[in-house]
């Protein structure tokens, strides 16, 4: 799972996979660590439909080494954590009840526009060079300040946040630390917004949890564990979602032809992205409460499973997925079943927004060496460009030009 076969083309290691082994497949993760990855499109579904014999608290994990290596990189993603992910049952449906009702009360359309905004003013920084590298520039960025606003945080949190991020997504050996200080930052949120309310989802998580919780201490816990969950997986899917389309519409003349012949558009390169190259490709995880059989293997009580979105995405059983890429939403890009993505309009919102506005005012932009590869991030569990350096016509920035691009900042938003 940590070859470089897996890093530079996990479609075809997912195909050998599976024309081995079927759509379950017995593989070792970092430092040698058992698991079985979920390939097979039925076989995912059916693993995510059958929460009573597939959970995701992973108290009752049982790996057969015996011990989880000391400091294991992958850790952060496998330890229970008083949140909605690792919950089950009636206290997963409570706190996610929470997560929603809150992210509920959160206007798109005003998202979409603090990103097209935001987008601008990224695009300013860069656009009078004539070049710029658009993952650490734009696609990283972008959504972490749209997120941090829709949750109150103020603007200093930006820089550590996307820093910490990043490392806990690499799932190298900072990621232990990485969530560690993600987790201090969200804390330091939480007491603020305790001091001094505002229109926020942080603002009203806390009301949420105040009605539910027995005591405020425990609340507190809980907030900042949904907020360190969907800060966390809603700006590392997103900005890779958005990384990714770039990278087809840099490296890919099909795609650009498409775009500027009309046949294809933003929202049609967003979901042919979601099936070909999806952010998320393997999710840690599920643990087996008790034996049963999966796609001809044998589970046995306490194995950790790893669900592949991306080898469910590329399963045969789709058949020619050039002909629907573009239209067909049935991917499972956002999971399935009672854990799956609680907010995909609010990750669709931005990452159309960024898309689109990056398009709008570099239609020419390319790969500035087309003959040298793109490299790929070695995580397992997402498939994310290391980098994008690209070349454009050099344009002025747009408020200098017309006027009407002013800075925005991260705040709340109703």
């Amino acid at each position: 799972m940590t070859g470089d076969d897996m890093r530079l083309d996990p479609a075809k290691v997912y195909g050998a996979a599976r024309t081995e082994h079927g759509g379950v497949v017995p593989v070792v993760l970092e430092g040698e660590v058992f698991a079985w990855l979920v390939l097979g499109y039925r076989e995912l579904k059916e693993v995510t439909r059958r929460p009573q014999i597939f959970t995701r608290d992973s108290r009752g994990w049982t790996p057969r080494e015996g011990s989880i290596p000391r400091g294991w990189p992958l850790e952060p993603h496998t330890v229970w954590r008083p949140n909605a992910v690792f919950a089950s049952g009636e206290e997963h449906r409570r706190l996610r009840g929470a997560l929603t009702a809150a992210l509920g009360r959160v206007n798109t359309s005003q998202v979409r526009r603090f990103t097209l905004v935001n987008g601008q003013r990224l695009i300013d920084g860069f656009s009078g060079a004539g070049r710029a590298e658009l993952v650490s520039q734009y696609a990283m960025p972008l959504p972490l300040l749209a997120l941090l606003a829709v949750f109150g945080f103020p603007p200093s949190t930006v820089a550590p946040l996307q820093r910490a991020i990043a490392a806990l997504l690499e799932c190298g050996d900072e990621a232990p630390a990485a969530a560690r200080e993600v987790m201090d930052i969200v804390g330091e949120q939480v007491a603020r917004r305790r001091k001094e309310p505002g229109t926020d989802v942080t603002t009203w998580l806390i009301s949420q949890h105040d009605r539910m919780s027995v005591d405020r201490a425990r609340a507190d816990e809980e907030i900042r564990e949904q907020i360190w969950l969907t800060v966390n997986a809603g700006h590392g899917a997103t900005s890779i979602w958005i990384a990714n389309v770039i990278e087809q519409l840099v490296s890919r003349r099909d795609v650009q032809t498409g775009m500027w012949a009309g046949w294809m558009d933003i929202q049609g390169a967003l979901r042919a992205t979601l099936w070909e190259r999806t952010p998320l490709q393997n999710v840690i995880g599920r643990w087996a409460v008790q034996d049963y059989e999966l796609g001809g293997r044998r589970i046995r009580a306490g194995d950790m499973l790893v669900l592949s979105l991306g080898g469910a995405n590329a399963d045969p059983c789709h058949g020619d997925q050039r002909d629907f890429t573009t239209h067909n939403e049935s991917f499972m890009s956002w999971g399935s079943g009672a854990h799956q993505c609680p907010v995909p309009d609010l990750a669709h919102a931005i990452a159309q927004a960024a898309v689109e506005v990056l398009w709008d005012r570099i239609p020419d932009i390319h790969l500035t060496d087309p003959l040298q590869p793109v490299e790929w991030e070695p995580s397992i569990m997402m498939r994310c460009p290391r980098q994008l350096p690209v070349s454009f016509d050099p344009t002025k920035p747009r408020a200098a030009a017309h006027g009407t691009a002013r800075p925005a900042r991260p705040g709340g938003m109703r």
